[in-house]
């Protein structure tokens, strides 16, 4: 099982190290197209995602965690 700290450190390194996250440059060589992705941990209930679902924010079209896994 993984710490939090440590299921972040792999998925990151997986994703950085993956052959399709890199394009060959001539005279610089192989480059990454994305950089490291952020990641994160939330509560399902956290208020944060009820405030998405504002047009300000991303929409009404935005599911939070309950609605889109509700058990």
């Amino acid at each position: 099982m993984y710490t939090k700290e440590e299921f972040i450190d792999y998925c990151q390194n997986v994703f950085i190290t993956t052959e399709g996250n890199t394009v060959n440059v001539p005279n610089a060589g192989l480059v990454l197209i994305y950089d490291t992705p952020l990641i994160g941990f939330a509560d399902a209930e956290d208020e944060l995602f009820e405030k998405y679902k504002q047009s300000e924010a991303i929409g009404p079209n935005f599911l939070t965690p309950t609605e889109w896994l509700p058990s």
